[in-house]
């Protein structure tokens, strides 16, 4: 789901050998939804039929009961459609119908839980 940058702390330029060096590290996640599939092993998502011109059933088997979180994302990672739901363990089906206005093209569908998530690539073709 994420990408995770690290730099090391201290921006000076450091002409001293200090023995106890200390360093500070500054992390920034940021969101790529355009990851083509991102498969936890705790759960499987299956988005039929793809290309999706209306109608779309996603379907999830997780290994967990657990608070689901789906989103949709378009190529630029904004969010065009999210939801929650509580599955229990096994397979859970959500037939979704697409708005009229997302035009055709490339979307992410995510779904997570807290055991991770899962990420496939959706085309709409009206």
């Amino acid at each position: 789901c994420c990408i995770e940058f690290g730099s090391p702390g201290g921006s000076g330029s450091g002409s001293g050998s200090g023995s106890g060096t200390s360093s500070n590290t500054t992390k920034k996640l940021i969101e790529t939804p355009n990851i083509p599939s991102i498969i936890a092993p705790e759960l499987s998502l299956d988005i039929f039929p793809n290309p999706v011109q209306s109608d779309m059933t996603i379907s999830v088997n997780s290994s967990t009961s657990d608070l689901l979180q789906l989103q949709i994302f378009n190529l630029n990672g904004q969010a065009i459609y999210q939801e929650q739901n509580y599955v229990l363990k096994g397979n859970y089906e959500r037939r979704l119908t697409l708005p009229d206005d997302i035009p055709n093209g490339i979307y992410f569908v995510r779904v997570q839980t807290e055991m991770g998530s899962a990420m496939k690539k959706i085309v709409v073709a009206r």
